[in-house]
């Protein structure tokens, strides 16, 4: 990544929206492996960048504060990265409209920082509204629907509401399955939800089994 960059950097110089790429890219490898400075610095100069070159509001710019807000949020910087998620999310309803996928993942995002600063009411409403444009966009059988249900049942569950997020973790078990197989990750995480959840809720082992049975007739 870095080679290429460099030879990017050497025809085109250092303000072009390719090299703003590769390096919102290389910030993204840098930050699986812990050099989370590095990824910052990166994600930085990648949204200076996309700010000289689109000259307005642009879905380019939209990716660059989103992934340094998600940076930001997980260094616990939420202060600094909730303005980045709220610009990222007025950005891409301008550029797509209020129905788009890219929008519902600027809602999640934000959603699961007012969440973690326990601001309970709007991350369920933002939360639901990112549901609902998914359901629209892929419907209800899709995995993206799935995911949003489970972000929804999480939060229904950490918030001691478990005869809400029971059925919507349920259903998305049941679109993962049928969209993957039981061997595939998500489903797997799917149904390990579900166990652990239930086990938390008091069902035994065998109860919890044939719930789980019941599910993938």
């Amino acid at each position: 990544m870095q080679q290429e960059m460099a030879i990017y950097q050497q025809h085109f110089g250092d303000s072009n929206s390719n090299i703003a790429r590769l390096m919102s890219n290389l910030a993204e490898l840098v930050k699986e492996t812990d050099g989370l400075a590095e990824a910052e610095s990166l994600m930085r100069k990648a949204l200076e960048i996309d700010r000289q070159v689109f000259n307005e509001n642009n879905s380019e710019i939209a990716i660059d504060l989103a992934n340094l807000a998600l940076l930001l949020k997980l260094t616990n910087r939420m202060a600094e990265a909730e303005p980045k998620m709220r610009e990222a999310l007025e950005i891409d309803r301008q550029y797509y409209g209020e129905d788009h996928p890219e929008v519902a993942s600027d809602l999640n995002n934000l959603a699961q920082l007012l969440k973690a600063t326990h601001r309970m009411t709007e991350a369920e409403l933002l939360m639901r509204r990112a549901l609902e444009i998914d359901r629209k966009s892929f419907g209800e059988n899709h995995t993206a629907f799935a995911r949003e249900l489970n972000n929804l049942a999480n939060f229904l569950g950490s918030s001691e509401r478990s005869e809400e997020a029971d059925p919507l973790m349920q259903t998305a078990f049941q679109i993962y399955h049928t969209c993957f197989d039981l061997e595939h990750l998500k489903t797997k995480k799917a149904q390990s939800t579900i166990h652990l959840f239930l086990k938390k809720r008091g069902e035994n082992d065998d109860a919890i089994e044939n719930i789980l049975s019941d599910l993938l007739k």
